[in-house]
């Protein structure tokens, strides 16, 4: 007999937490979990989703406190005959958690994917309380598990899965040429890319001071900004007023990023706060030497002057010359690629879905008395 799962996000865009949502699932046993996917919003994951056979329901959000979406969110729980919900990030976290609560859900998992330092007082009290009817949340990395600790929530509610990835998706190489080609760059050109939300979390302010000096001492660079964000307008505007429009390219939301991540030499990523960054895996999963900063789950996943450089957030000096040392020396890139791309092994897909799978049949035996 199947269990009915309900995975809740905020959207269905293509941002990490969406990404590898989408490349969860099909590796989660069809004969023992019928998932459904409900989002806040939709987006472009849908019809993916929905091609793989999965029931996908929209449920939009208004308010913080939005009480339709709360009783539509509790209809539909009821009406799939839902036996686990299992929510993603704060605004699911929250809003579907209460519908689950009032729908009676046998099994309630929450997952933790980020450091969220802007959480009030009120949040946080909220998230103690809603943490006494949750089973289990699932936490993406040390790092967001001691920040979760800080706010109150007990330690025996923590079960630690990393992020995995689909190694065989990004290791191939053979995009390079004509994705560069697409960009009009050289193949002699250093290329230095990044992926996520233009966001104040992810720093590209920083990474555009740096790219000022970079240029100065080496002419022959690019650097792929892909995503979007409120704060794209504004940083073109700035990239542009800085003469810096060749050299700093704005790629937008995009789906070929396996294809894109083949076409770079560097991988960064200047974050404020993380949780355990999907882009290094998929970075590393590519064969590229990462450069990031010492947030969240960061540290454990880059070995330090092995697989990459770990900086101080905000740290241009830091960023500047990391970068610098990489772009100088090829062969060093190829080293730190080549081991990141071992080391990027163990955090499998396969392995992130069969802990999800153990979970979830150690909870329905636990409160579903069935073994």
């Amino acid at each position: 007999m199947k269990t009915n799962v309900l995975r809740v996000v905020s959207n269905l865009g293509t941002g990490g937490v969406q990404r590898r949502l989408g490349s969860l699932l099909p590796y989660i046993n069809k004969e023992k979990f019928n998932i459904t996917v409900c989002a806040f919003k939709d987006g472009p994951l849908k019809n993916t989703l929905v091609e793989k056979g999965y029931k996908v329901f929209i449920i939009k959000r208004m308010f913080k406190f939005d009480l339709i979406c709360i009783i539509r969110l509790f209809k539909l729980i009821k009406q799939e005959k839902i036996q686990i919900v299992h929510t993603h990030t704060h605004k699911p976290n929250t809003t579907a958690r209460i519908a689950a609560i009032l729908a009676r859900a046998p099994i309630i998992i929450a997952n933790e994917h980020n450091v969220d330092e802007w959480k009030n007082a009120f949040q946080k009290l909220i998230d103690c309380f809603l943490c006494r009817f949750t089973d289990i949340i699932i936490v993406v990395s040390m790092g967001v598990q001691k920040f979760c600790q800080s706010t109150g929530i007990p330690f025996c509610k923590f079960r630690l899965i990393y992020n995995g990835v689909e190694v065989d998706k990004f290791k191939n190489k053979k995009f390079r040429d004509t994705k560069r080609k697409e960009l009009d760059i050289d193949e002699n050109t250093c290329v230095i890319g990044t992926v996520g939300r233009i966001h104040p979390q992810k720093g590209h302010e920083f990474l555009i001071q740096v790219v000022e000096k970079l240029l100065a001492e080496h002419q022959s660079l690019i650097f792929l900004i892909i995503g979007e964000g409120y704060l794209k307008e504004e940083f073109i505007r700035k990239v542009k007023s800085l003469n810096l429009s060749k050299n700093i390219l704005f790629l937008g939301e995009r789906e070929d990023i396996p294809e894109l991540l083949s076409c770079m030499d560097i991988f960064v990523l200047p974050s404020i706060r993380e949780g355990f960054p999907n882009t290094i895996l998929e970075a590393m999963a590519s064969s590229l030497p990462v450069v990031a900063t010492d947030v969240g789950g960061v540290r454990e996943l880059i070995i330090p002057d092995e697989t990459g450089f770990i900086v101080p957030p905000a740290d241009i000096s830091a960023l500047h010359e990391s970068l610098a040392k990489l772009i100088k020396d090829k062969d060093l890139r190829i080293k730190m690629g080549n081991t990141g791309f071992e080391r990027v092994k163990e955090f499998s897909i396969e392995k992130m879905a069969k802990e999800t799978e153990d979970l979830y049949q150690e909870l329905i035996k636990e409160k579903l008395k069935i073994k």
